[in-house]
């Protein structure tokens, strides 16, 4: 299974004459040309079995699945809808209010859904005065955890990653989200990312954009609709919407309107 070398072949049949590692190479070229083996990697003589498993689907079977009727903060419920299986990523810089839109999100669906919360950044004592501060009592489950979010998602329950950490070669968040999209079954995940202050997209830029269903940018004072695939009105795009806002306590407080925001181009380029 995975990817692997003739040297690997040679090392585990213990084969080292030359005459039949010759042999290894001819039979291992012969199951590439037959479509059994691939060529996998940047290296010479490397190889993956072809996997051909499909999942037929039954299209005169099909059923339209049910939004599941998540709230979230500033009404974005109002905006797009939310579906099994879907990913939506908040991306904010630090000290900006993400973990604060995370647990106003975990309070407002604790009630109608099993909820797990993945704490990456606070301790355990820092996270208690968090939680204490909303004055409600949790239903939530609530770990620590700082990486492979994918081994411990909850297939078809609510899942809230407060945050998705690496600290270099960003591209790799991209990959990081497909896994956890691969793991969720009937379930969402609430995925919070870093940002930088100047940017639009978190960390991993256009690579993060790519499996969420939901996109939010949060400046200091407003957040922004990136992305929104399910929209709650087919009348009214909510991509590139942006609305203004203060935090009190726990509570975020809308100011004015929603209204459109044009990105400049250097934030998709960052």
């Amino acid at each position: 299974s995975g990817v692997f070398s003739f040297r690997n072949v040679c090392q585990d049949l213990n084969i080292y004459d030359s005459r039949d590692k010759k042999n290894v190479s001819k039979i291992l070229n012969d199951l590439a040309e037959e479509g059994v083996l691939i060529r996998e990697g940047k290296w010479n003589a490397t190889y993956r079995k072809i996997d051909t498993n499909i999942q037929p689907i039954d299209i005169e079977g099909l059923k339209e699945s049910k939004p599941l009727g998540l709230q979230f903060p500033f009404e974005l419920e109002k905006k797009f809808l939310t579906y099994p299986k879907n990913i939506i990523v908040i991306a904010g810089s630090q000290n900006i209010g993400k973990t604060l839109f995370a647990l106003n999100f975990a309070k407002m669906n604790q009630d109608n859904f099993k909820v797990h919360y993945f704490n990456s950044e606070m301790s355990e004592e820092e996270l208690a005065i968090r939680l204490k501060q909303f004055k409600t009592k949790w239903k939530i489950n609530v770990y620590c955890r700082t990486n492979k979010f994918a081994d411990v998602i909850q297939p078809n329950e609510i899942n809230i990653i407060d945050y998705l950490e690496i600290s270099d070669e960003f591209w790799k968040i991209g990959a990081e989200i497909n896994k956890i999209h691969e793991k969720l079954n009937k379930g969402v995940c609430l995925l919070c990312l870093q940002k930088d202050s100047k940017s639009l997209l978190g960390r991993g830029a256009s690579f993060g954009l790519e499996k969420p269903r939901a996109y939010i940018s949060m400046d200091r004072d407003r957040i922004i609709v990136v992305k929104a695939k399910n929209w709650a009105d087919i009348n009214y795009n909510p991509n590139f919407k942006c609305i203004d806002y203060r935090i009190k306590g726990t509570e975020f407080i809308s100011v004015g309107d929603w209204y459109d925001y044009k990105p400049p181009i250097d934030n998709f380029k960052k």
